[in-house]
């Protein structure tokens, strides 16, 4: 039934935002406020968004789901970020700057995923590659010029 309610919505921000990947607090700790929580032992379980919660379950039927997969691909994407506030709540929003032709806009350290490590020598990395490609595009101007010349 999941899975044909998933499929069924065709409204991506309400898809991926309000029905996949919302998670609520738990500061109350009453039944409202927690959306996607099931009985354990008698306990509410933590809240969580049905995208853990599915694979959490193991449930495959709703993982196969196309728009769960869509989902899941914007994640990775960089599409949506996930920011933890302090209050142990995930909040997902649409990451604003996605239409931008600014490098820097994309360069986004919420949008790295990964150690500080890694994050620390992609941003290094990324940033040797815009002083060092005007280099490279030097480099094949000359190779180019020269082959015209042979070929005279």
């Amino acid at each position: 039934m999941a899975k044909l309610i998933i499929d069924s919505v065709h409204n991506d921000h309400y898809l991926f935002t309000d029905l996949l990947l919302k998670r609520l607090s738990r500061p109350e700790r009453t039944l409202t406020n927690q959306r996607y929580s099931i009985l354990q032992n008698g306990k509410a379980t933590d809240p969580v968004s049905a995208i853990e919660f599915a694979v959490d379950l193991h449930a495959t039927n709703v993982i196969a789901a196309n728009n769960y997969q869509r989902c899941i691909t914007a994640l990775w994407r960089g599409y949506y970020n996930v920011q933890y506030s302090d209050d142990d709540r995930l909040i997902f929003g649409e990451y604003e700057h996605l239409n931008s032709r600014r490098f820097a806009d994309h360069f986004d350290i919420q949008r790295i995923k990964g150690t500080d490590l890694s994050r620390r020598g992609s941003k290094v990395s990324s940033s040797l590659f815009e002083f060092v490609e005007p280099i490279l595009y030097g480099f094949l101007f000359g190779v180019v010029h020269n082959c015209c010349e042979y070929a005279e």
